[in-house]
């Protein structure tokens, strides 16, 4: 039986991009995770105060992830960079909440 046609063209195909590290994943992941708690801050009504410590507590969390990721890519010599866009929410969340 003949090879098909897909098996043919899979075992001349190269990956497009080479697989990435398990530091620079855990960081665009944790990247991610401060982006999503940076646009979800609570407001600073007195009945949501409990929602703001909770809010609170899980930035912090996340705060040490990406510190402890970014030891991991440096111990490696990968220097990685929070995208561009999303480095302002995270700074006033950061002076907020830090």
């Amino acid at each position: 039986m003949p090879p098909s046609v897909l098996t043919a063209v899979l075992a001349r195909s190269t990956p497009l991009a080479a697989k990435k590290l398990a530091e620079q994943v855990a960081f665009e992941a944790a990247a991610v995770w401060l982006h999503v708690l940076a646009l979800t801050i609570p407001g600073d009504a007195d009945n949501l105060i409990e929602e703001r410590d909770m809010w609170s507590n899980e930035w912090n969390v996340a705060m040490d992830v990406m510190a402890r990721v970014n030891v991991g890519t440096l111990a490696k010599g990968l220097t990685l960079q929070l995208p561009t866009a999303i480095i302002p929410s995270i700074q006033e969340a950061d002076d907020a909440f830090g």
